[in-house]
């Protein structure tokens, strides 16, 4: 009689299993989004920060890159 309950039993503690592992992936989801919640006022600074470097060097980037232009073509008249 246990084998012809067995297919069943061990059915039944997959499905147990399946369900505890849905719990956990869940919980594991909800942390995961409460991380990025809690983390995303420092990624928003991290990006206001690179966009004020990126602003603050744009006018010597510039200059350095025509001051560039002027050597290179200073230089193809040799």
């Amino acid at each position: 009689m246990k084998k012809l309950f067995a297919p069943f039993t061990s059915f039944i503690n997959d499905i147990k299993q399946l369900v505890k592992a849905s719990t956990n992936l869940s919980k594991s989801l909800h942390n995961l989004n409460d991380k990025m919640t809690e983390a995303q006022p420092t990624i928003d600074s991290i990006n206001q920060s690179v966009e004020d470097f990126n602003h603050k060097n744009e006018v010597p980037l510039k200059r350095i890159a025509e001051a560039q232009a002027r050597i290179e073509k200073e230089t193809e008249k040799f």
